[in-house]
């Protein structure tokens, strides 16, 4: 999940490195969960995708059943 708004923290304290890695130049923090969008667009976090995806094939596959582009955009309609 990739979330934008006025309450995403803006870094964390004293750490460039980890704060360049977490948070993309437009203001998007990357939270490194995996979330899931139900029909009535309700938000399930299932899990951390470090631990989800064990495998490129795994990659693909949560990418041919969620669109992240669908899912960006309707975080950024939430919480902006």
């Amino acid at each position: 999940a990739w979330i934008r708004g006025p309450q995403v923290m803006q870094g964390y304290w004293q750490k460039e490195e980890e704060t360049r890695q977490v948070l993309t130049e437009d203001g998007w923090f990357k939270s490194g969960d995996y979330v899931r969008i139900d029909e009535e667009g309700y938000i399930t976090i299932v899990d951390r995708v470090k631990n989800f995806l064990k495998s490129d094939k795994q990659l693909k596959k949560l990418y041919k059943y969620y669109s992240m582009i669908y899912s960006i955009k309707l975080i950024e309609f939430l919480f902006t």
